[in-house]
């Protein structure tokens, strides 16, 4: 008996031994989860220009540096992390993420770092499982460093621009290692940000109620 592809909708037969079929297979290993789609730098564009938005209204806030250095201090440690860990992905998530902390300005992955973490907060269904949120983390800050993207020669003599992806337990390790860093900066902003939408929504209201009340006779 054939069996078919358990997502709804999916009316494709399963691959292998799988429950999946191999286009949500291939999506559940390289993002996290059978129905999670990309998330492409266009989507994550609008949460980056409000975290930079709050940077350059609190430039001299502390939170901003903090963030750097403790990014700082995790890159600076990360030969030392691949030397000492016995666990393969680590290993080599550490090596990448000084590859990608060499070619990327701090600032740039945090803002990218932060900006994650906000969009999880105003969209949680953008992600369909916490490892699909590592995913996409690990592979957005990756996408800043031009070392991601070799070039290749094609079949046809020109260069060719190609994606280096990562092994899923990899990426995984790279962005456990960022959110050990950045992760409590990143929970704490984006609950900063429901908490002034809520006390907006809770003004909104009274308001509301002030003008329900009036009288005009």
């Amino acid at each position: 008996m054939t069996g078919y592809c358990i997502l709804p909708g999916c009316h494709k037969r399963a691959a292998g031994y799988s429950r999946l079929c191999e286009t949500h297979r291939t999506r559940q290993r390289r993002h996290g989860a059978p129905d999670q789609r990309t998330i492409t730098k266009l989507d994550l564009k609008p949460f980056v220009q409000e975290v930079e938005a709050w940077m350059a209204r609190n430039p001299g806030n502390m939170t901003w540096s903090s963030a750097e250095q403790r990014l700082s201090a995790l890159l600076t440690g990360g030969s030392r992390v691949a030397q000492a860990s016995m666990h393969g992905p680590t290993k080599r998530a550490a090596l990448e993420l000084q590859r990608v902390g060499v070619a990327a300005e701090g600032r740039t992955i945090v803002v990218i770092v932060l900006a994650l973490y906000l969009m999880k907060e105003v969209n949680p269904s953008a992600f369909r499982s916490e490892r699909a949120f590592r995913l996409a983390l690990a592979r957005r800050v990756r996408s800043v460093s031009p070392l991601s993207f070799p070039r290749r020669n094609g079949a046809d003599g020109r260069k060719r621009i190609a994606s280096r992806e990562l092994a899923p337990r990899e990426a995984e390790a790279f962005a456990s290692l960022l959110i050990s860093a950045l992760g409590p900066i990143g929970v704490y902003i984006a609950g900063r940000r429901a908490a002034a939408e809520l006390r907006a929504s809770e003004e909104k209201q009274k308001i509301q109620q002030y003008m329900n009340d009036l009288e005009f006779q």
